[in-house]
């Protein structure tokens, strides 16, 4: 119950649904996107980069919910976190980079690229393929034109 008695609404930090990844996948993300992010925002005390944590954008609604692969939100500190919500910084993520696959593309160029344009109004939206499966150049950006 929060102050006014009402029900407090509960943002799980999983889902319990195992993560699909590819040894390549896992080690581009863990190992690489999110460290090199880090370090080059180090000396910025105000910028908070993260990954596979879960991003709640609409109070109230716990459903309302992505989980980018790597995702960076500036005029918030980096700290550890269960999960993001927006509405208690005031922004959202400035970049999100998804590891997309032959298998994901679908999704990734659909329901989460609609998502984070339309909802979250992410300027920048890249999709990295580290097999080159679909993506030749293997990194492709999108930048939202009116953000």
């Amino acid at each position: 119950m929060d102050q006014q008695g009402t029900p407090a609404v509960e943002y799980p930090v999983q889902d319990g649904e195992p993560m699909g990844e590819t040894d390549q996948h896992r080690d581009e993300l863990q190992n690489y996107a999110v460290n090199v992010l880090l370090d080059h925002f180090s000396a910025e005390p105000k910028v908070y980069v993260s990954g596979n944590n879960f991003v709640y954008y609409v109070e109230g609604d716990p459903k309302v919910v992505v989980s980018p692969d790597t995702y960076v939100v500036r005029g918030v500190a980096q700290k550890q976190r269960d999960t993001f919500k927006v509405w208690e910084h005031g922004c959202s993520p400035c970049f999100v980079l998804e590891i997309t696959s032959k298998s994901s593309r679908h999704t990734d160029l659909g329901a989460k690229m609609s998502r984070y344009r339309d909802d979250l109004q992410v300027p920048e939206y890249f999709l990295f393929d580290p097999r080159a499966e679909w993506i030749g150049e293997r990194l492709r950006g999108y930048v939202l034109a009116d953000p």
